[in-house]
């Protein structure tokens, strides 16, 4: 296996890892507060949002030496994005432990969830512009990227200001990169060309 096959399939499978433990965890968290007799759906719940926070930092650690062969500043800044997003993330699973009403966890959660996107979609927009810049996946692929976490940033500040109906169409664009990359990372990698003339 090539030097960077190994890295490229343990990033495709933190992608995939994130977008199925994030949206299963805050499902288990949603459906405890519509009907509190199943705590252990909460328990569920915030341990898989757990799982997403790690994953999110280790696809920050797997990225850098990657990226850092590139740009410095721009893996710096995707990987404080990630870091950044994993916290908030992180703390708005832990509200859950906290003596407050319903209402003021999930108005709590929900800001940090939507300031974590916007943190999210700021690093990965730079993470996608080097992708494209420096040819390591498919051009097109990488537009996708770009238009995506745009859209995602974009909708991190909407849902702010509770434009949330709104917000969610923006998600669109940057789930299917999140679904296309992996799968091109299993399948091709990174273009390890371009990686090993830098």
């Amino acid at each position: 296996m090539k030097a960077y096959r190994k890295q490229s399939i343990a990033i495709g499978i933190l992608f995939l890892l994130v977008m199925a433990a994030y949206m299963s965890g805050s499902g288990l968290v949603d459906s405890f507060y519509a009907n509190s007799d199943y705590a252990n759906l909460l328990r569920l719940g915030v341990f898989l949002e757990f799982i997403n926070s790690a994953a999110v930092v280790g696809i920050a650690a797997l990225l850098f030496p990657i990226l850092n062969k590139q740009s410095y500043w721009a893996s710096f800044a995707y990987a404080a994005s990630r870091i950044i997003e994993s916290v908030l993330l992180l703390i708005g699973s832990a509200c859950v432990l906290l003596p407050i009403s319903n209402t003021a966890f999930m108005s709590m959660r929900n800001i940090l969830y939507h300031l974590a996107m916007a943190s999210l979609g700021a690093g990965s927009i730079i993470f996608c512009w080097l992708l494209f810049a420096k040819h390591l996946i498919p051009r097109i692929l990488s537009l996708l990227g770009i238009i995506g976490y745009a859209a995602l940033f974009i909708s991190g500040w909407l849902g702010l200001f509770n434009q949330t109906n709104l917000s969610m169409l923006f998600y669109i664009p940057g789930g299917l990169f999140e679904l296309a990359f992996p799968v091109w990372l299993f399948v091709k990698g990174f273009s390890e060309k371009e990686l090993t003339t830098k």
